[in-house]
């Protein structure tokens, strides 16, 4: 049967391929370019904690603008006006960034893109078909899949000439640090606060404009925070990276208060500690990224960065998808709130477990 609407979703979702695609690329060049444009010490640090803060305020302004250019059925306004800016920051780009020196003849590393990307696909897939049951075969399959590939993407790599991401950057421990952080941030902190909105509305009641202001509380005290901490440059770049993210595991923890009667503001004592953790994170990561590898490596330091970063946020989302969906009774406010308090405690606990591994390992090397 035709649908009787004169629109297909095949070009949104080739756009929103595209989009992927090119914001993939920014995130994984930026620290590279800072790393390149400032030398070690203490003005890379002060560079790096600015890029940490514009994380976290392009979180919350993000969402406040997309909600102000959106009054009901006007969601097209958004993308219009993201095109424009991007169209805009690439004519900037363009004039005032000074080349890096990478090799234009380097080889893309296609078995890695292939075998990382159909790895993490797979697995994904996989946790999301498990809401039907994990003994199911499907679920089998794509799991099983998903292992496969990525077990195969080590060896693929180690044999490349021009990988696309050097495995034994690994053996270095503050890169090694910074990966484990970056993970861990994207899976709990990003993972859980990007449900906010959508416990707030379905499970409270709350308004979008609500929901939107209160997620820009913990943006902005993300983004103050961040550029604080460009003001303690000599500060060993493991030891705040771990205790940002027992900060942010205090705040998680502080996700766990909603019942059936509260409103969104109890979140706020929690969206305010999480701001200050994430934010001192992202001051963290920005610098230890590019701290621990050679110069000329420094953008795939920051690919592999923020890669973990969007690795852990897309197996976080998911997880938190699947916890508070099988809360009991299912399909009741009561379930979406107490399967939302698991996840959060969940969160903090894994948030905890990342300070600690990231604490023991062998302290990095001033910045």
């Amino acid at each position: 049967m035709r649908s009787s609407s004169p629109w297909s979703p095949a070009p949104f979702i080739a756009g929103r391929l595209l989009q992927g695609v090119g914001g993939a690329a920014v995130v994984a060049c930026a620290l590279g370019l800072i790393g390149h444009a400032f030398p070690a010490g203490p003005a890379r640090s002060r560079a790096a904690a600015v890029w940490g803060a514009s994380v976290g305020a392009g979180t919350g302004l993000g969402g406040l603008v997309a909600a102000g250019l959106d009054p009901g059925e006007g969601w097209r306004t958004t993308y219009w006006a993201t095109a424009a800016a991007a169209v805009v920051l690439a004519v900037a780009a363009q004039r005032v960034l000074v080349e890096s020196g990478g090799r234009a003849d380097r080889r893309v590393d296609v078995a890695g893109i292939l075998l990382l990307a159909g790895g993490i696909s797979a697995l994904l897939a996989g946790l999301v078909q498990s809401r039907t049951g994990w003994g199911q075969l499907p679920v089998v399959v794509l799991l099983a899949v998903g292992v496969l590939l990525l077990a195969a993407f080590v060896p693929a790599e180690l044999r490349q000439a021009a990988p696309m991401i050097d495995l034994r950057l690994f053996r270095i421990p503050g890169f090694a640090a910074a990966t484990v952080g970056a993970f861990v941030t994207g899976a709990t902190v990003v993972g859980l606060s990007s449900y906010v909105p959508t416990v707030l509305q379905r499970g409270l009641g709350e308004s979008l404009l609500t929901a939107t202001l209160l997620v820009l509380v913990w943006s902005a005290v993300s983004t103050a925070t961040a550029l604080g901490v460009r003001f303690l440059p000599g500060l060993d770049g493991r030891v705040l990276l771990a205790l940002a993210l027992a900060v942010c595991a205090v705040g998680l923890a502080g996700y766990a208060v909603l019942g059936v009667d509260a409103s969104g503001a109890r979140l706020l004592p929690g969206l305010v500690v999480l701001g200050v953790g994430y934010g001192a994170a992202n001051a963290a990561l920005g610098r230890e990224a590019v701290a621990h590898v050679p110069a000329a490596r420094a953008g795939m330091g920051s690919g592999a960065n923020n890669t973990a970063r969007y690795l852990g946020a897309a197996v976080g989302v998911t997880l938190v998808v699947l916890v508070v969906g099988a809360g009991s009774p299912a399909g009741t406010t009561e379930g979406l709130l107490a399967g939302w308090d698991r996840a959060a405690l969940g969160g903090a606990v894994v948030t905890l477990l990342g300070a600690l591994l990231v604490a023991v390992i062998r302290p990095a090397r001033p910045t």
